[in-house]
Formats: structure tokens, sequence, C-alpha cells
């Protein structure tokens, strides 16, 4: 691999993606990753957790027999299964009944691999036979993700109709009678939902944009100044 990864400095793009994807199935340590990339390991690891997939478990595969449970080698649970009151075996060793799905004290076993670095199962040499739920990184989808994220932030801010509905009706037309969101919340407390309104209303009238409310879309929009 280069000693060098070109690209943006600030933000990843896919070819960086891509590398961290192929360092990961060659399970690499984070800093090592990072280094060519010029990024600090925390930035390396920060986008594995928040892009990595989720791949359950097979419960087919595995006929639903298989005990998930962390704590099955020291469990002595018995009788957890009302249909077995003659039963004086272990539940976590039954073989007819899976006691995870009635259990209330079931714990999923999860792998420390996905607690601490790497994150992912990509470079782990047991993922094949393992039958605990597992985490992927993939660079197609971290890219598809994170370009989903800044369309969405660009585009606007979601929010509920019920809120849209307070900012149509009452927000909006006092804002444009020139009232600041402190002195609508100071007139109207019930409206904290809309707090998020103070730094947006600054931002935009400090660099010359429009806040417009669209209700049917459910979506406030931040668009510049004609």
């Amino acid at each position: 691999m280069s000693s060098l990864i070109s690209g943006n400095q600030k933000h990843l793009t896919l070819d960086n993606r891509v590398f961290i994807e192929k360092c990961l199935d060659q399970d690499m340590a984070m800093k090592d990753i990072a280094k060519p990339l010029c990024k600090d390991p925390s930035t390396i690891s920060k986008e594995v957790k928040k892009h990595r997939t989720f791949h359950p478990h097979n419960d087919l595969a595995l006929k639903g027999s298989a005990n998930r449970c962390a704590n099955k080698k020291d469990c002595s649970l018995k009788k957890v299964c009302p249909a077995t009151k003659l039963c004086t075996g272990r539940c976590a060793s039954c073989k007819k009944i899976n006691c995870n799905k009635v259990c209330k004290d079931f714990v999923p076993d999860t792998c420390s691999r996905l607690l601490r670095a790497p994150f992912v199962c990509n470079g782990c040499p047991s993922k094949t036979g393992c039958r605990k739920d597992k985490y992927y990184y993939r660079a197609t989808t971290a890219n598809r993700d994170y370009r989903t994220i800044l369309v969405e932030s660009r585009e606007g801010i979601n929010t509920t109709e019920e809120d849209l509905k307070v900012l149509d009706e009452i927000i909006s037309p006092l804002i444009r009678q020139g009232q600041s969101p402190a002195m609508i919340l100071m007139n109207h407390p019930d409206l904290g939902v809309i707090l998020l309104l103070e730094s947006l209303y600054f931002a935009c009238m400090g660099l010359g944009l429009l806040i417009i409310i669209n209700s049917d879309k459910q979506k406030l929009t931040i668009v510049m100044r004609q």
C-alpha cells in the first residue's frame, strides 16, 4: 500500500474508505491505517464505528438451537421454560428448547472485537464459523451513508408534523415581525422544543439566509436570500 494516500485533508473520500476496508480486512491496527491517510487514529475509529453495518446471526443456519447467551457457561437456571416442568437439567444445556427466547436474564454474547478496536469482524480469522452477531465495514456502504447524511443536512432539518405546525403558525410570523427567538420563548415557554431555532435564526441573519418552512414535506429549509 502507498505510504501516503492523497485526498481531502478534512473529509474522507471513497478512495480513503476503500483503503480503510482493505486494511481492516488485513486486521491492521487503527494507528497503522490512520498514518498513510494523515489522520488521527481516533478519526478512523469514529468512521468505522459510525458506518459499520450490522449482520445478525443466522438462526436458520444454526437451526435455532445455539445458545448465544454470554452467561451460558456459568448459568445454573432451571425450569425457565414452563413447558418443561418435569425437567431437572440446566436450561443452558437444553437441546430441545432454546432458553434464549424465554429467559428474562438472557444477555447476548457480544464479541470483544466489537467493543474495542477494530470494532468490526472484517479481519477476524474466526468469522466463518462464528455464531455471534457481526459488524462489517464496507467502503461503498460507508460512503453512501456519509453522502446521504451530507445531503440531508444541506436540504433541511427533519422534524415532526406537530412541531412544524407550531413553527408555521406561531414562530415564523413573530420572527417576520422582528421578534428574537429569546423574546418568543419568553412569551411562549411551552415552545421549548423550538430551541433549535435560536442558533438557526442568528446564523441565517448573519449569512443573509432565509428560513423556509414547508409543512407538507415536514422540513425546515435554509436557502440564500435573493
